[in-house]
């Protein structure tokens, strides 16, 4: 009797895994769909990154030629002030008005296309049975745009002003409705019923949850080091006073940070999405097994 107790027992302990059973699985399964999310990222990140950075970039050193102050804003770190572009003429403020007006415009279309490969991510990491290729998981996450982006502007409405007036309670809901999107995707909820899908799961487990999520996110952190380290060290060993070759210089460190910008997300954003949904089974699991 005793005996069949303490197998009971771990039995259960090893149904349950903890931080470094879920990191571990999480990155065998990115390496083994490494291929598909490369592809997703082709068209959907490297390639839209690829051509702000050029054009923005052309810009910049446009814009650095014409106004010295904007390159020594680049070397001594000492930021730009509103009377310090007083002085400058009314074709240098045009200039200047017209890059933030495509940097601008940049943006949004790659916020765009980020949340369409976030959603894609999302699909393949729900409902990869099988062969996959980019295209079919872009559509598939597409197939769920507008509710993704209704859940997106429902969290923003909830969360903003719960962290701008009272922080504690924007990290706990946060937390809370850290699944909503597996419920969205997985059980095919409605918006709403994806927060309170995503509550209940988290609903007895939240210190759980979060110190998953704490170690999780120090995992980030670590590997966004190191990826960007080299550009941190040629950084340093190449932006000074007095540089000659600025606009060289400039392309060179532009290229190494489109690179380290390319690896860092192509870790970061599927690993995390894979990690996330182990969380999530592992919680769906543990609360059917109650």
């Amino acid at each position: 009797m005793i005996l069949s107790l303490f197998f009971c027992k771990m039995v259960k302990k090893k149904e349950r895994k903890e931080f470094g059973d879920l990191l571990t699985d999480s990155w065998k399964e990115y390496k083994n769909n490494f291929k598909l999310f490369f592809r997703s990222y082709l068209w959907l990140y490297i390639i839209p990154l690829a051509i702000v950075t050029i054009i923005s970039g052309m810009m910049l050193i446009n814009l650095f030629n014409t106004i010295p102050q904007f390159q020594q804003s680049i070397l001594t770190g000492v930021q730009i002030t509103l009377e310090d572009m007083k002085s400058f003429p009314p074709e240098v403020i045009a200039s200047f008005l017209q890059y933030t007006k495509v940097v601008l415009m940049l943006g949004f279309i790659a916020a765009f296309l980020n949340f369409i490969l976030f959603l894609g991510i999302l699909y393949i990491v729900s409902f990869k049975k099988g062969r996959m290729n980019a295209r079919e998981a872009i559509k598939g996450g597409l197939n769920y745009f507008w509710k993704g982006l209704g859940l997106i502007i429902l969290l923003l409405i909830f969360l903003i002003p719960l962290y701008v007036l009272l922080i504690v309670p924007g990290i706990i809901f946060s937390v809370f409705w850290i699944f909503s999107f597996y419920v969205l995707f997985i059980e095919k909820k409605g918006i709403w019923d994806s927060l309170k899908g995503s509550y209940h799961l988290v609903k007895g487990k939240w210190w759980r949850t979060f110190g998953y999520i704490l170690l999780f996110t120090l995992v980030v952190f670590a590997i966004s080091v190191v990826i960007n380290m080299p550009l941190l060290v040629i950084e340093t060993i190449l932006i000074r006073p007095g540089i000659e070759n600025f606009s060289l210089i400039f392309s060179v460190l532009s290229a190494f940070g489109f690179i380290t910008k390319v690896i860092t997300s192509i870790i970061v954003l599927p690993l995390g999405v894979i990690f996330y949904r182990n969380m999530y089974s592992q919680w769906k699991e543990e609360k059917g097994r109650k």
